[in-house]
């Protein structure tokens, strides 16, 4: 394989889906039964598994014996029957709700705060004690049977017996919509689960749950144009695996199994393990709207399992977001199969001394501290041209953006910076090591005992050499590096194991025309930031 991995986004999978590259999935009835009870008895938190359970967070933020006496934290008020003055299922009544949650589960664990740095960590710690919730469910490691159940999951997909690869395209079109407006409306509820079980802050969730809609939307849309040419002729593929990451739980798999979908195909969805709970709620949307449950499959697996989907030839294309390792793995171990994979990013933002400085601090802090800095197209190395980069006034005015983000509880919708999803990121804790000329701007602070909080940190004086400049460290960690010139910037760029995104912060058109023309990587931005791609945009 090329040593340079090129990251594909999930949404170029439409191309597949036109050449009828579909997808099969789905899980049984009794096996969604033992993932839903297996995490209700594990969770922390009595209030969120049951919120989660039952979907019954709306009930709780709009009942005003809960509302009594609590810091809601958002401007919509509520009215004397405790409903907003808004439609229930949108952005009003979600942080009404959030603070109900919070302040359960700090009444039943005593916590004495409301501090999410303190209740996080305890309900990922109960999680960790159950093998994330979802041990025993399907797990090869010492149970055979478990073999059959992803190989009885695959038959399923493969035949079709609910007749899926039958229906037509504007069939399809009508169900994705539908469930385009079902996610819509749990809005609120796939955001607080979001919030629940993987940290992310109010608003990384809402945007991502926008996304998702998007998506819903977008391919049958997208379909129609091929199915309108005189000389295309689209046929479902068959099955599609779909493998979606933690960092993104909502958004990206409902990317891949709308992408398997729209084309007639099955999908079989597997999610990250401590992201199920997101799955399961989103998959209940397709489902509602029309998906059978033959035709989209959830399925929670181990490692050894996994490869019991990866390696099976009824599999007919891989949708991945996830690690360079693992893309890499599936593509030795199955290389005849297609795989589409987003992998791993260490991505770069270019500061010429063209640049708007003001802007570029502001698009550069985006990039790099949302969601923690764990998102695949974080930025998370800066190059800056020498006079900028010297300039003591830059240097303060990016060391004031970054510190003043606020950092904490997800519950507070008002922090941008909430918890990373785990406190043993080795290569993280590497990167503190200083290295010969290396500086902080800001130096690393956790604001929790436990240390899932990393305020936003800034290396100073990084070298091309040097741990930090080429490792992905998926944190909160921004590391800032001095260039001559545009042309060193791209060549430095381009030696970089990864290419998923890039940006440049330039106002002059011949320096944005060279560096378009010469960068390698998936996603190009100019004068923004290089997350939050839009979809159709």
């Amino acid at each position: 394989m090329n040593k340079r991995i090129l990251s594909v986004f999930v949404c170029c999978a439409l191309y597949y889906s036109a050449q009828a590259q579909d997808a099969k999935g789905g899980i049984s009835t009794d096996m969604m039964q033992q993932i839903k009870q297996s995490y209700q008895n594990t969770s922390a938190d009595k209030a969120i598994r049951n919120a989660i359970g039952s979907n019954d967070i709306r009930k709780l933020a709009l009942n005003q014996d809960n509302m009594k006496g609590m810091d809601t934290h958002f401007s919509v008020k509520v009215n004397s029957k405790g409903i907003t003055n808004q439609k229930s299922s949108g952005r009003c009544w979600l942080f009404t709700g959030l603070n109900v949650m919070r302040a359960k589960a700090i009444d039943k664990y005593h916590l004495g705060s409301f501090e999410f740095s303190q209740t996080y960590p305890f309900f990922f710690d109960q999680l960790e004690k159950a093998n994330l919730f979802l041990q025993g469910i399907i797990d090869t490691s010492d149970k055979p049977m478990n073999d059959k159940m992803v190989e009885k999951i695959i038959e399923i997909a493969e035949t079709d017996p609910a007749g899926w690869r039958k229906t037509t395209l504007e069939e399809r079109h009508r169900i994705m919509y539908e469930a385009a407006n079902r996610l819509a409306d749990m809005r609120g509820d796939l955001i607080g689960c979001m919030c629940a079980v993987t940290g992310k802050t109010v608003i990384e969730g809402d945007v991502e749950v926008s996304e998702a809609v998007d998506y819903a939307r977008f391919y049958t849309t997208a379909m129609k144009k091929f199915a309108a040419l005189d000389d295309i002729e689209i046929k479902p593929k068959g099955t599609i695996l779909v493998i979606s990451p933690w960092n993104f739980p909502c958004a990206i798999p409902v990317g891949g199994i709308v992408a398997g979908l729209a084309g007639g195909n099955t999908v079989i969805l597997k999610p990250a393990t401590v992201a199920a709970p997101v799955a399961w709620m989103f998959a209940k949307a397709f489902w509602d709207a029309g998906v059978p449950k033959e035709a989209l499959q959830v399925i929670i697996t181990n490692r050894e399992a996994l490869k019991v989907l990866t390696t099976a030839p009824a599999i007919k294309h891989i949708i991945l977001t996830g690690g360079t390792d693992t893309a890499q793995n599936i593509a030795r171990a199955n290389p005849v199969t297609p795989l589409s994979a987003e992998t791993g990013g260490k991505n770069v933002i270019i500061l010429t001394a063209s640049g708007d400085r003001d802007h570029a601090i502001m698009n550069i802090v985006a990039s790099a501290f949302g969601n923690a800095g764990q998102k695949c197209s974080a930025c998370s190395l800066l190059l800056v041209e020498r006079s900028v980069y010297e300039d003591k006034n830059f240097q303060s005015k990016l060391k004031d953006a970054a510190t003043s983000l606020k950092v904490g509880s997800v519950w507070n919708p008002g922090n941008i910076v909430g918890p990373m999803i785990t406190n043993k990121n080795d290569k993280l804790l590497q990167a503190f090591n200083l290295e010969p000329g290396e500086s902080w701007l800001v130096p690393p602070r956790f604001i929790d005992e436990k240390e899932y909080m990393l305020a936003p940190t800034v290396k100073w004086g990084v070298k091309p050499e040097n741990f930090s400049f080429r490792t992905e460290l998926f944190g909160p960690l921004l590391s800032v590096a001095c260039i001559e010139n545009l042309e060193e910037g791209i060549k430095l760029v381009n030696s970089l194991d990864y290419g998923l995104t890039s940006g440049l912060q330039s106002l002059d058109e011949e320096e944005q025309k060279l560096w378009k023309n010469s960068v390698i990587a998936g996603n190009l931005y100019i004068n923004r930031g290089i997350t939050g791609a839009i979809v159709n945009r």
